[in-house]
């Protein structure tokens, strides 16, 4: 019975790491895709006070 309670907890704390872990990725996307967003405004802003 202890095998399997060790066993039920390894795996439950394997399976909260890979959440967190996902978490994080999931975090550096947004941070990326409002950077990338950030970039695409200032260029469009560039491409049109160029023109004036």
């Amino acid at each position: 019975m202890k095998k399997i309670e060790k066993r039920s907890e390894e795996r439950d704390d394997n399976l909260i790491s890979v959440i967190r872990s996902i978490q994080e990725e999931k975090e550096e996307v947004k941070q990326l895709i409002a950077a990338s967003q950030e970039q695409a405004k200032k260029t469009f802003w560039q491409r049109l006070f160029s023109k004036i």
